[in-house]
Protein backbone atom coordinates (compact mmCIF):
# COMPACT_ATOMS: atom_id res chain seq x y z
CA UNK A 1 0.00 0.00 0.00
CA UNK A 2 2.68 2.72 0.71
CA UNK A 3 4.40 2.26 -3.02
CA UNK A 4 1.22 4.14 -4.23
CA UNK A 5 2.78 6.70 -2.01
CA UNK A 6 6.41 6.55 -3.32
CA UNK A 7 8.51 8.61 -5.88
CA UNK A 8 10.91 5.73 -6.20
CA UNK A 9 11.16 4.84 -10.18
CA UNK A 10 11.64 1.36 -9.42
CA UNK A 11 8.06 0.97 -7.65
CA UNK A 12 6.74 3.65 -9.95
CA UNK A 13 7.24 2.46 -13.55
CA UNK A 14 4.99 5.27 -15.54
CA UNK A 15 5.81 8.72 -13.51
CA UNK A 16 2.85 10.02 -15.18
CA UNK A 17 0.02 7.90 -13.88
CA UNK A 18 -0.50 7.81 -9.73
CA UNK A 19 -2.65 4.50 -10.15
CA UNK A 20 0.56 2.34 -11.30
CA UNK A 21 2.69 2.71 -8.45
CA UNK A 22 2.32 -0.45 -6.63
CA UNK A 23 1.08 -2.34 -8.99
CA UNK A 24 3.92 -5.30 -9.29
CA UNK A 25 3.15 -5.62 -5.62
CA UNK A 26 -0.41 -6.31 -6.02
CA UNK A 27 0.06 -8.62 -8.60
CA UNK A 28 2.70 -10.25 -6.46
CA UNK A 29 -0.31 -10.04 -3.60
CA UNK A 30 -2.72 -11.68 -6.46
CA UNK A 31 -0.55 -14.67 -6.76
CA UNK A 32 0.20 -15.57 -3.19
CA UNK A 33 -3.64 -14.83 -2.13
CA UNK A 34 -4.33 -17.35 -5.13
CA UNK A 35 -2.86 -19.87 -3.14
CA UNK A 36 -3.75 -18.56 0.25
CA UNK A 37 -7.30 -19.18 -0.22
CA UNK A 38 -7.38 -22.71 -0.56
CA UNK A 39 -6.59 -23.24 2.84
CA UNK A 40 -7.68 -20.03 4.25
CA UNK A 41 -6.57 -18.44 8.21
CA UNK A 42 -6.50 -15.50 9.52
CA UNK A 43 -4.01 -13.64 8.13
CA UNK A 44 -5.96 -14.72 4.73
CA UNK A 45 -8.47 -12.52 6.12
CA UNK A 46 -6.73 -9.77 7.23
CA UNK A 47 -4.71 -9.83 3.89
CA UNK A 48 -8.13 -9.34 1.71
CA UNK A 49 -9.31 -6.77 4.38
CA UNK A 50 -6.18 -4.41 3.23
CA UNK A 51 -6.39 -5.31 -0.48
CA UNK A 52 -9.99 -4.44 -0.54
CA UNK A 53 -9.58 -0.38 0.03
CA UNK A 54 -6.14 -0.31 -2.25
CA UNK A 55 -8.35 -1.35 -5.18
CA UNK A 56 -10.73 1.63 -4.12
CA UNK A 57 -7.40 4.16 -4.05
CA UNK A 58 -6.56 2.62 -7.58
CA UNK A 59 -10.06 3.27 -8.66
CA UNK A 60 -11.53 -0.40 -9.16
CA UNK A 61 -14.36 -0.04 -6.42
CA UNK A 62 -16.04 -3.52 -7.66
CA UNK A 63 -12.67 -5.46 -6.91
CA UNK A 64 -12.90 -3.27 -3.63
CA UNK A 65 -15.70 -4.31 -2.69
CA UNK A 66 -15.12 -8.13 -3.83
CA UNK A 67 -11.87 -8.82 -2.04
CA UNK A 68 -13.79 -6.77 1.03
CA UNK A 69 -16.21 -9.69 1.31
CA UNK A 70 -14.23 -12.15 0.70
CA UNK A 71 -12.26 -11.48 3.97
CA UNK A 72 -16.08 -11.32 5.64
CA UNK A 73 -17.60 -14.60 4.19
CA UNK A 74 -14.07 -15.95 5.22
CA UNK A 75 -13.94 -14.69 8.96
CA UNK A 76 -18.16 -15.54 9.23
CA UNK A 77 -17.04 -19.43 8.19
CA UNK A 78 -14.50 -19.09 11.05
CA UNK A 79 -16.93 -18.14 13.38
CA UNK A 80 -15.48 -15.07 13.85
CA UNK A 81 -18.75 -13.92 14.44
CA UNK A 82 -19.33 -15.84 17.90
CA UNK A 83 -17.71 -15.07 21.12
CA UNK A 84 -14.85 -17.21 21.21
CA UNK A 85 -14.85 -17.27 24.90
CA UNK A 86 -17.60 -19.59 24.85
CA UNK A 87 -17.24 -21.68 21.91
CA UNK A 88 -18.16 -25.07 23.00
CA UNK A 89 -15.02 -27.81 21.43
CA UNK A 90 -12.68 -29.41 21.22
CA UNK A 91 -10.40 -26.63 20.81
CA UNK A 92 -10.38 -23.85 22.69
CA UNK A 93 -8.72 -20.53 21.71
CA UNK A 94 -5.85 -18.88 23.88
CA UNK A 95 -6.84 -15.45 25.02
CA UNK A 96 -4.19 -13.77 22.47
CA UNK A 97 -6.05 -15.17 19.67
CA UNK A 98 -9.64 -14.98 21.10
CA UNK A 99 -8.76 -10.95 20.90
CA UNK A 100 -7.21 -11.28 17.72
CA UNK A 101 -10.54 -12.64 16.85
CA UNK A 102 -12.36 -10.27 18.59
CA UNK A 103 -10.71 -6.95 16.65
CA UNK A 104 -10.39 -8.24 13.38
CA UNK A 105 -14.40 -9.10 13.47
CA UNK A 106 -15.18 -5.81 14.86
CA UNK A 107 -12.64 -4.38 12.33
CA UNK A 108 -14.50 -5.84 9.73
CA UNK A 109 -18.11 -4.97 10.97
CA UNK A 110 -16.57 -1.01 10.97
CA UNK A 111 -15.39 -1.32 7.25
CA UNK A 112 -18.94 -3.13 6.29
CA UNK A 113 -20.31 -0.34 7.69
CA UNK A 114 -18.23 2.05 5.96
CA UNK A 115 -17.89 0.37 2.44
CA UNK A 116 -22.02 0.28 2.83
CA UNK A 117 -22.49 3.66 3.29
CA UNK A 118 -19.34 4.45 -0.03
CA UNK A 119 -20.77 1.94 -2.09
CA UNK A 120 -24.84 2.19 -1.26
CA UNK A 121 -24.50 -1.45 -1.55
CA UNK A 122 -26.28 -3.39 1.27
CA UNK A 123 -24.46 -4.13 4.79
CA UNK A 124 -23.86 -7.89 5.11
CA UNK A 125 -22.32 -7.90 8.87
CA UNK A 126 -25.38 -6.77 11.36
CA UNK A 127 -25.63 -6.99 15.09
CA UNK A 128 -28.18 -9.82 15.21
CA UNK A 129 -25.89 -12.35 13.49
CA UNK A 130 -23.03 -12.13 15.70
CA UNK A 131 -22.24 -12.49 19.90
CA UNK A 132 -19.00 -10.76 19.89
CA UNK A 133 -18.57 -8.72 22.44
CA UNK A 134 -17.69 -4.64 21.67
CA UNK A 135 -14.00 -4.00 22.59
CA UNK A 136 -14.30 -2.14 26.20
CA UNK A 137 -13.76 1.37 26.00
CA UNK A 138 -10.10 1.66 27.11
CA UNK A 139 -9.24 3.08 30.92
CA UNK A 140 -6.04 4.57 32.12
CA UNK A 141 -3.39 1.71 32.16
CA UNK A 142 -0.61 1.98 34.22
CA UNK A 143 2.12 1.81 32.15
CA UNK A 144 1.81 4.72 30.29
CA UNK A 145 1.58 3.87 26.58
CA UNK A 146 -0.77 6.73 25.69
CA UNK A 147 -0.79 5.81 22.21
CA UNK A 148 -1.91 2.54 23.42
CA UNK A 149 -4.90 4.04 24.85
CA UNK A 150 -5.57 6.34 21.96
CA UNK A 151 -5.65 3.50 19.70
CA UNK A 152 -8.08 1.15 21.45
CA UNK A 153 -10.56 4.54 22.70
CA UNK A 154 -10.37 4.78 18.36
CA UNK A 155 -11.43 1.13 17.77
CA UNK A 156 -14.41 1.38 20.78
CA UNK A 157 -15.20 4.34 18.98
CA UNK A 158 -15.82 3.21 15.40
CA UNK A 159 -17.71 0.20 16.58
CA UNK A 160 -20.19 2.38 18.23
CA UNK A 161 -20.04 4.43 15.13
CA UNK A 162 -20.61 0.93 13.20
CA UNK A 163 -23.08 0.30 15.05
CA UNK A 164 -25.50 3.73 14.33
CA UNK A 165 -24.44 3.34 10.96
CA UNK A 166 -26.12 -0.33 10.93
CA UNK A 167 -29.51 1.34 12.09
CA UNK A 168 -29.29 3.89 9.35
CA UNK A 169 -28.57 1.79 6.84
CA UNK A 170 -31.58 -0.86 8.26
CA UNK A 171 -33.98 2.20 8.55
CA UNK A 172 -33.35 3.68 5.31
CA UNK A 173 -34.00 -0.15 3.81
CA UNK A 174 -37.38 0.07 5.13
CA UNK A 175 -38.32 3.20 4.11
CA UNK A 176 -37.51 2.43 0.56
Amino acid sequence: MGSRYSDRSDVRPFTCHPNCAGRRFLAQAESLLTAELKKPTITTIQGLAILGPLYVAMGEDAAGWLHHGMAIQLALDMGMNLDSTVLNGSERFPPEEIELRRQIYWALYCDNKFWSSYTGRVCNMLDSNASVNLPAFPQANRDGNTRRLAVDALHYVLCTHGQILENIHLNMSVIN
